[in-house]
């Protein structure tokens, strides 16, 4: 079932990179990315989520690296998986920073 899923979040991120609607278009990069991850297009998955991380606004950036960070490592790119990291604690420094 799961396999079926992909092609379909990919028929929506189409949709959704042709009309004006960038939340849209974050969603859909995440749930594309996550449902190649889940058959094994691991690449293809964090080309992706790093796409959505670009994009994000600050609001919905650290839930977008949470899942770069986990597919990088997945692959074995510890170097990736270490600045997806860097990145995600950047962030939470800036955002929750008291």
């Amino acid at each position: 079932m799961i396999v079926v899923r992909a092609p379909w979040t990919g028929r929506a991120l189409h949709v959704a990179g042709r009309i004006d609607a960038p939340d849209l278009l974050l969603l859909t990069l995440r749930v594309h990315g996550n449902e190649l991850r889940k058959i094994g297009r691991k690449s293809a998955s964090v080309a992706y989520l790093q796409h959505a991380a670009e994009i994000a606004p600050a609001s919905d950036r650290g839930a977008v690296l949470i899942p770069v960070a986990r597919t990088l490592g997945e692959i074995g790119d510890a170097r990736g998986f270490d600045a997806a990291l860097t990145d995600l604690h950047r962030h939470l420094r800036v955002r929750y920073a008291s």
